[in-house]
């Protein structure tokens, strides 16, 4: 048999895993895996295993744990036991031939002398210490003055207030009084008998001088069917009834429950289980004080200690000692298995502001601020943060060593009830001064949406990226006043709350944030970079590498002054600025003294209206430096403006079953139109600074009115445009169908996020690809498409190669694929700008039609951000796009006909079920799908056509 000395708590899995390095052990050879007696729950000592000083000797004897105990005859005589667990109980057994005193020492300092009682001749007695002895502590406990030898036998250590040792009160008409009975189910092998007394109060178990906490754990045996009750008094004062449920295989003895009572307790305070009228007794092991849990106790990291702060001052460390060295990165402290509550209490030291970041179980990461209390030791406060804390969690405390951010000692850690906390799924923080941003930091694993309030009052919906739990960043541009409350919180559906770390209301738009295009010939970027601690948000943008790159700022407030903070190593360096795409100045830069770390301001008079979009770029004759952000401030006064911009006209662009596309007329003003507004009857659905928008969500076959409103950067806002009246398509019902070909079946790409995502690469199949038109193929002829692939090519969809071929066979990229789709559907809509890892791989003759695919909603790019133009479009890749451009955009429906239906990708399901009830495509032999098969070029063109007879049929009905 092998025993292992673990501590294990209670309700604990236990687990042997072989794990890499480890020897085999067949499982056949392991019979039984036991927890023995104390080892589980407490931490037991045999005090003959302890380091003896003076004349202290080990002897042995009959009735020990062990068979062996520790004689301490003389003053001084000690034993020692370095390292202990820890605990706020200690158990002493021992025997003494007179009344005698033990010193008791942690750590060198000595906390308590114990008056011990003469025990009988022969027999040990068990003396209960109130006191905390924190983890890894040594212990030291010494005979102090004269009287008979002291025997000790074993210590115990442990976090419970064992019942056999509190003060029972009462007894019973017929004289019965609570006593301690032996039961080896209990967690002391004793337990405290119930309360035979009439229910008058004068029946109670006592225990004195507990520890502070916030919850109380009893641990009970009721042998009723029915559930029990005490009451509970703390300081002689009544705070609640207590019940004690009646539980499975339950009886007086031999099995314990546990419950939880959520209540405030104070250092030194006397806890009291009684039996008032209408009360009912029962047998009692033991209770523990949870909640608050010492520093110096929990599990350190990094550069993190235990020190001493025990000056004699008031507001000392709660237990002498506190942890401090957490001023390195990655230092800290974990407290593990807490119990539940929705706020944590710290109780902290520093010397300045301090800055820590908090996680709930590795994860839940968010940013603690502590106030100065003017000093690391002497001098401590409290505060208290919103978390949502499950019973079992972990709490860790970990310094990163950010910018700006100090140090904090720690002293103490409280997890608590609040009922009147506010749920924690949002965060709020009041600006110290007037902003023109809020820079959130978060993390997610899904896309996230929250709501944006200032001073109570709705501001806006703001749009999470997943983060992949990592942490991320987002700006949002907003004006907000000196003392504002802003909060961003979950309302519930649609949105989708993301763990917000930190919030902070900003005067600047930090460059790192910006819209950053362009490189140079040898591949530089233009990219933010860190530059801490000099730079204000700790990065920079690299600007600028070669002409033509750029960083956008859209959205900006409007004013008439622009101030841009930058480092340059040179004088005479030089970028234009421009507003809504129209150079409106140059910035001059001077030398700040180096290219990074250094950094000042520049300021230029130029006009910005209100939700512009504004660009520094680097136009030839120009020069780059490194930009930190942006500031737009009004300065002066004048005339205000009062004249309305004119009224758009709307017109239709494109609709499918759910969705319309609109454009309309730029409207004039005497200075500039910064948004125009989007009514659906007569609810604003968005706002755009563009000529386009698309409104989705709409019901199929419907009508719907619609109106825009131009505005200027004064507030002005012209009449409605005339109202647009468009009919959204109708449901697919039977359409044209043609039978695509057999092709061999090919591997499967990585799964993209809708099926979608799109890839870089030749121009095979493109009309802007490098190919030639030509009537007549010499490869088509018989074939099965060759039909289709003379009305694609005459409708602009595609065309032939110079040498007369079409090579029907040929496999589509994905970029190639984007291409003919773009000239299928012939969408004037201005593209988006592309976002994709690999954007810079899409070549130029596809560019365009990507941005208008992405623009659209048709293309929406892989799970790691990329597009892979270069790669083969897969039949499920195809079907999801032919459907997202019709409008289908993964609505949950009927499933595909085809027989190998569990084989297509969850993510193209509903696309290919779209696609083939529609009869756009049909299956192959034996009635299959194939989703992995790449997709050839007569495959496409057919799809294709077959896509734009569905959508005049719509048209037409």
């Amino acid at each position: 048999m092998v025993t292992i000395d673990a501590e294990i708590p209670q309700g604990a899995a236990v687990k042997l895993q072989r794990d890499s390095d480890d020897t085999f052990v067949d499982s056949s050879a392991i019979d039984s895996i036991e927890a023995e007696g104390a080892y589980a729950v407490n931490r037991h000592y045999e005090a003959e295993n302890g380091a003896l000083t003076g004349n202290a000797e080990v002897v042995s004897g009959e009735g020990l744990s062990n068979g062996w105990k520790v004689r301490l005859a003389d003053d001084g005589d000690a034993v020692q036991l370095p390292e202990v667990s820890g605990g706020n109980a200690t158990l002493l057994r021992y025997a003494a031939v007179s009344d005698g005193t033990l010193n008791l020492e942690v750590n060198g300092l000595l906390l308590k002398s114990i008056p011990l009682a003469a025990t009988e001749s022969g027999t040990f007695a068990v003396q209960e210490v109130k006191l905390h002895v924190p983890k890894g502590a040594s212990l030291r406990l010494s005979k102090a003055g004269g009287g008979g030898a002291i025997e000790l036998d074993a210590i115990q250590i442990s976090d419970r207030y064992e019942a056999e040792y509190a003060k029972m009160n009462g007894q019973s008409d017929d004289g019965y009084s609570p006593i301690a009975v032996d039961d080896p189910s209990a967690s002391n092998g004793k337990a405290a008998a119930r309360l035979w007394a009439p229910p008058n109060g004068t029946g109670s178990f006592e225990f004195p001088a507990v520890k502070e906490g916030s919850q109380l754990t009893i641990a009970y045996a009721n042998g009723d069917t029915i559930a029990r009750k005490l009451t509970l008094y703390v300081n002689d004062i009544k705070v609640q009834d207590v019940e004690f449920p009646a539980y499975e295989g339950g009886g007086w003895d031999g099995k314990y429950n546990v419950i939880s009572v959520p209540v405030r307790i104070h250092e030194g305070d006397t806890v009291k289980l009684q039996k008032d009228a209408g009360d009912s007794e029962v047998n009692l092991d033991y209770i523990q004080v949870d909640g608050d849990y010492e520093a110096e106790d929990a599990a350190l990291f990094g550069s993190a200690y235990v020190s001493a702060d025990v000056s004699g001052n008031t507001e000392n460390a709660s237990r002498g000692l506190t942890v401090g060295g957490i001023n390195t990165a990655g230092s800290g402290i974990e407290i593990a298995n807490v119990i539940a509550g929705n706020t944590v209490r710290i109780r902290y030291a520093s010397q300045d502001t301090g800055t820590l970041y908090m996680y709930v179980n590795g994860g839940s990461k968010k940013k603690v601020v502590f106030p100065s209390t003017g000093s690391y030791t002497g001098a401590y406060n409290e505060i208290s943060v919103p978390a949502d804390v499950h019973a079992g969690d972990s709490v860790k405390f970990a310094f990163e060593q950010n910018p700006g951010e100090s140090p904090v000692s720690l002293d103490r850690i409280s997890i608590e009830t609040n009922g009147d906390q506010a749920p924690t799924n949002g965060m709020s923080v009041t600006s110290a001064s007037a902003g023109i941003s809020l820079l959130a930091k978060y993390e997610s694993g899904v896309d996230g949406q929250m709501s944006l309030y200032v001073n109570g009052n709705f501001s806006q919906k703001v749009i999470f990226p997943n983060t992949n739990n990592q942490d991320g960043a987002i700006e949002i541009k907003i004006q907000i006043p000196a003392g504002a409350e802003v909060k961003l919180q979950d309302d519930g559906a649609p949105d989708v709350a993301v763990n917000l770390i930190d919030m902070t209301v900003s005067d600047k738009y930090e460059a790192e944030y910006a819209s950053l295009f362009g490189q140079d010939a040898d591949g530089h970027q233009t990219s933010a970079f860190n530059d801490s601690p000099a730079a204000s948000n700790g990065e920079a943008v690299h600007f600028i590498w070669g002409d033509g790159s750029y960083l956008e700022f859209p959205g900006v407030i409007a004013g008439n002054r622009l101030i841009v903070g930058y480092s340059s190593g040179e004088d005479g360096r030089r970028l234009s600025f421009y507003v809504n795409g129209t150079k409106a100045a140059d910035i001059p830069f001077v030398n700040t003294g180096g290219w990074t770390g250094q950094y000042q301001e520049v300021a230029v008079p130029v006009d910005i209206p209100a939700g512009t979009t504004v660009k520094i770029q680097r136009d030839p004759g120009d020069s780059d430096v490194i930009i930190d952000y942006i500031k737009v401030t009004s300065e002066g006064g004048g005339t205000a403006d009062t004249e309305k911009p004119t009224a758009p006209v709307i017109s239709l662009m494109h609709k499918t079953t759910t969705t319309v596309m609109l454009s309309w007329t730029a409207s004039t003003d005497n200075v500039a139109v910064t948004e125009y507004e989007v009514y659906q009857g007569n609810v604003k659905v968005g706002s755009t600074a563009d000529t386009q928008y698309t409104i989705t969500q709409l019901q199929a076959n419907t009508s719907y009115d619609f109106t825009v409103v131009a505005k200027d950067a004064a507030g002005n806002a012209s009449v409605p445009s005339p109202i647009l009246t468009v009919k959204t398509a109708k449901p697919v019902s039977d359409p044209p169908q043609t039978n695509p070909p057999t092709d061999p079946p090919q591997t499967n790409p990585s799964t993209p996020v809708t099926g979608g995502g799109e890839s870089s690469g030749s121009d095979s199949s493109s009309s802007s690809g490098g190919e030639v038109p030509t009537a007549s193929f010499s490869d088509t002829a018989g074939h099965w498409a060759e039909a289709n692939i003379k009305l694609a090519v005459s409708k602009g969809i595609v065309t032939g190669y110079p040498n007369a071929t079409f090579k029907p066979n040929q496999t589509v990229t994905r970029a190639e694929f984007a291409v003919m789709l773009m000239n299928a559907l012939k969408l004037q809509i201005k593209g988006a700008a592309l976002s994709f890892a690999d954007a810079g791989t899409i070549g130029a003759w596809a560019q365009e039609d990507v941005e208008k695919a992405v623009q659209a909603g048709i293309i929406h790019g892989y799970e790691d951000g990329s597009f892979r133009p270069n790669a083969v479009i897969t039949r499920a890749e195809m079907a999801v796009m032919t459907a997202a451009a019709l409008g289908q955009f993964g609505q949950a429906g009927a499933a595909a006909d085809f027989a190998d239906e569990k084989d297509i990708p969850a993510w193209a399901k509903s696309s290919v079920a779209f696609v083939e009830h529609a009869g756009i495509v049909k299956g192959k032999g034996d009635n299959r799908f194939a989703p992995g098969d790449h997709a050839t070029r007569a495959e496409a063109v057919t799809v294709l056509l077959n896509m734009l007879a569905l959508a005049q049929e719509e048209q037409t009905n």
